[in-house]
């Protein structure tokens, strides 16, 4: 009754988008300011590829695999920009809703 959820954030708006191979990416939107991703260096218009070295098909992917940790978790994102592949180091936030 007076207890709430959290849940691990990574700070940033996703969509689905298919590459020319026919292959589901994870496109960032947008990206909040002062967030995790953003404090990490990610930026809209990246592609997460990966999560922890596990290959990402599409947003519902990234955001399953994001929820399978915990808030304060040290977390690696690979993604794309521009035809380059960079891996960072995020630290996930807290994302508290009342229940």
């Amino acid at each position: 009754r007076s207890g709430h959820a959290t849940h691990p954030l990574l700070g940033v708006t996703l969509t689905d988008q298919t590459s020319a191979d026919g292959t589901d990416r994870a496109l960032v939107r947008s990206v909040s300011s002062g967030g995790p991703a953003d404090k990490a260096g990610i930026k809209g218009g990246d592609v997460i590829t990966a999560i922890d070295g596990r290959s990402m098909a599409g947003a519902d992917a990234v955001i399953a695999a994001i929820r399978s940790f915990q808030p304060g978790d040290h977390v690696s994102v690979t993604y794309e920009r521009g035809g380059n592949s960079k891996t960072v180091t995020v630290t996930l936030a807290t994302d508290s809703a009342a229940s």
